[in-house]
């Protein structure tokens, strides 16, 4: 219902078959949250809510509603989207894990037919890693103009410099779990992973933020004075990062992804995009320079 007329949004009422929203999360990388939730860098804050804005922007900006009427059967980019967001610190095994989840309604206004609808929501799992790297781009960007510096990493993500290793393991102690499921089945792909997730998920327990952070910095133990000096190295050595050209970056881009396919998908292109300078470019540059 409209929240303010109270008018009923849906066209059809499916009853218990009806799909009501679609839920999505997103993560940085590990030593963001230890930098921030057991370093005490309270900055990421802000950085990652800004990041998670420009992600919900760009998920917002593929929303897909089917087109029936007329003797139609596609489908038309609405360009709206109705989402509630929740930030957690912690993981279900209690480790700092900054985390955001996105709760998307199957609800979104078709401005040609001047209603509402369902959502089609393709395009939210076709370009998933493009959304995670408009999310780390504007996250990096943020984390070089402080001074931090980053290391790349195979697969997903990125390390920051000077981070304890034996802390990034520490406190992974999620993921752990899943990869060694993972190692008995013998599941690599992604969705698997996905799957293993949701089948090991242990009951949630409560626990205060102060108690988190005190036992967060009682296992950091020995590490915590070289955490704290990668936030200080930082601070002192603040400076505007170098900027790298936009239309440079597309270039090479395109020379990557066509080297393999004849025809791809923008979102595709910017993600590589975004890959090959992360933290030195803006999405709004990528796409100027695209046009």
């Amino acid at each position: 219902h409209h929240p303010v007329t109270d008018d009923k949004l849906m066209v059809r009422d499916k009853g218990s078959h009806r799909r009501v929203c679609y839920f999505g999360q997103i993560s940085p990388p590990k030593d963001v949250s230890v930098l921030y939730l057991v370093g005490g860098d309270k900055r990421i804050a802000t950085w990652w809510d800004e990041a998670v804005r420009e992600t919900l922007t760009e998920i917002e900006g593929v929303t897909l509603t089917r087109v029936r009427r007329g003797g139609l059967n596609e489908d038309r980019t609405t360009g709206s989207m109705i989402a509630a967001i929740v930030t957690h610190d912690a993981s279900r095994a209690l480790d700092p894990q900054l985390h955001t989840h996105m709760c998307i309604m199957n609800l979104t206004f078709d401005p040609v037919e001047q209603r509402w609808k369902g959502v089609q929501p393709s395009a939210y799992f076709r370009h998933q890693g493009y959304f995670r790297e408009v999310c780390y781009n504007r996250l990096a960007c943020s984390l070089l103009a402080a001074g931090y510096e980053l290391e790349l990493v195979r697969g997903i993500g990125f390390n920051v410099k000077g981070v304890p290793p034996e802390l990034r393991s520490r406190f992974s102690k999620r993921r752990r779990t899943i990869m060694e499921r993972a190692a008995v089945l013998g599941a690599t792909s992604q969705d698997a992973l996905q799957t293993l997730a949701g089948q090991t998920r242990a009951a949630k327990t409560h626990s205060t933020a102060k108690d988190l952070r005190s036992g967060w910095l009682q296992e950091t133990g020995t590490e915590l004075p070289a955490l704290r000096r990668v936030m200080t190295l930082a601070r002192d050595s603040q400076s505007s990062p170098d900027v790298i050209s936009s239309e440079a970056t597309i270039k090479a881009a395109e020379a990557h992804v066509f080297e393999r396919r004849s025809v791809v998908d923008e979102h595709v292109l910017l993600r590589e995009a975004l890959l090959m300078e992360r933290g030195k470019v803006s999405l709004k540059n990528l796409k100027v320079s695209l046009d």
